[in-house]
């Protein structure tokens, strides 16, 4: 009997050999009798390598009732997710995570034969909302000046109102106005880290 690669078993011409290949490699055996005749087969050897997590990217930024996808590398292991609170899945890869606060998202990988874990964090960071209350709608006789006084959070950035026709400014927290037709204007903010809120007001 023969064995190939013979670099790699501890005996090239013995029936039982021990291996311990680097790497996933197949072996053959070619076994000859004393008429010349031969006869070969052959074993895979699979051997599973140290690997590391790696997300990708390791911090994600959501505002408010957003989702957002997980991704990890490598892939083609077993996956567990924790903790589970708002994410759609624990067993699969690219899960998605809508939390309601800033949560770290830690994927346990391990191989098929359970030989080598490897475990990454992805924090979701959930940005401050932007809010916006535009008050009631007000009823006003024609042609009369009046100022739409909306209640804002402390973080908005930019203010667009629509449509702009009988107002003061269209990017004003607080415009002017004067009643010629009846109107419903729409204002929508952006916070200091770019989260949209929108409200209505019937003028």
């Amino acid at each position: 009997i023969t064995w190939s690669p013979a670099n790699l078993v501890s005996c090239q011409n013995c029936d039982t050999v021990i291996a311990k290949p680097a790497v996933t490699t197949t072996f053959y055996a070619t076994a000859t009798n004393n008429l010349n005749c031969s006869s070969t087969d052959s074993v895979v050897i699979k051997v599973y390598t140290p690997f590391t997590a790696i997300p990708t990217p390791a911090d994600l930024y959501i505002c408010p009732t957003e989702s957002i996808r997980l991704d990890i590398e490598p892939s083609n292991k077993k996956i567990l997710w924790s903790p589970a609170t708002n994410l759609s899945t624990q067993n699969n890869y690219s899960p998605i995570a809508s939390p309601v606060k800033t949560t770290t998202y830690t994927a346990s990988l391990t191989d098929s034969a359970g030989c080598f874990t490897s475990n990454a964090d992805i924090v979701v960071h959930v940005k401050r909302a932007a809010t916006v209350n535009a008050g009631p709608d007000k009823v006003y006789p024609y042609n009369f000046n009046y100022t739409i006084t909306p209640t804002y959070s402390n973080n908005l950035s930019l203010y667009n109102w629509t449509p702009t026709k009988f107002l003061s400014c269209n990017n004003c927290a607080i415009p002017d106005g004067v009643a010629r037709v009846t109107t419903k204007y729409i204002i929508q903010v952006v916070s200091d880290s770019g989260c949209i809120s929108k409200d209505t007001v019937n003028i």
